[in-house]
């Protein structure tokens, strides 16, 4: 580990041109299920196999974790906008805020894992790698080819899509923010994937498993 962590302190960029190619590769059997249903299933986050989607961090570190934004909200609630005063607060008022603050942020982000994803490839051509993954010999496979634009443009009726690119992250170094917008972050072994992602709000007091948005 690094002897001083970086953590993330502000929103994470997501952009990625609306040209950008973007490829899904998956076998025959879910290719004719697409064009069946006629749209894109979006499973719930929770549901991948990767353990580590939506996660925060090591869960060895969130003693460290929790301390450095327990510190980020007692800066916050001691401090006041421009032209305001500054309020005064007993020591124990401040902790209680902080730690009030924190918990209130952690059951929210809780539920990244909640939100329903499509998974996308950003490259200008093909990769051996994801076609040997996804479509292993004998098996038939083809891929689909899109650019994020289009992906935009398919996801406009629900108001909750998002389009972002993914960021990679070395948890042993550092980790990622409590918002939601986690689910934009992975482990770095994954970075070969250069993932694209559409993220779709789930509902949460009658979550499903997934969605079929129609295209």
């Amino acid at each position: 580990e690094l002897a001083t962590p970086v953590y993330w302190s502000s929103t994470l960029d997501l952009s990625a041109s609306d040209d950008q190619p973007v490829w899904r590769y998956m076998d025959f059997a879910k290719f004719v299920t697409m064009l069946q249903h006629g749209g894109i299933y979006f499973p719930r986050a929770d549901q991948f196999q990767d353990s580590f989607e939506g996660a925060a961090g090591l869960a060895s570190r969130q003693t460290e974790r929790d301390d450095f934004y327990l510190n980020y909200f007692r800066k916050a609630v001691t401090s006041a906008p421009p032209g305001m005063k500054v309020p005064v607060l007993t020591t124990e008022k401040i902790e209680g805020e902080a730690r009030g603050l924190l918990n209130s942020v952690k059951s929210i982000s809780g539920e990244v894992r909640n939100l329903l994803v499509s998974c996308w490839h950003g490259s200008e051509g093909e990769s051996e790698a994801l076609w040997r993954l996804y479509c292993p010999p004998p098996s038939v496979g083809l891929a689909i080819r899109t650019t994020v634009g289009r992906l935009w443009d398919a996801t406009a009726e629900d108001a909750s899509a998002i389009v972002g690119r993914v960021h990679y992250v070395d948890f042993k170094q550092t980790f990622t923010t409590l918002q939601k917008e986690r689910i934009f972050c992975k482990r770095s072994s994954l970075r070969h994937e250069n993932e694209i992602r559409v993220v779709l709000a789930n509902d949460r007091k009658r979550p499903v498993l997934g969605k079929l948005l129609l295209c």
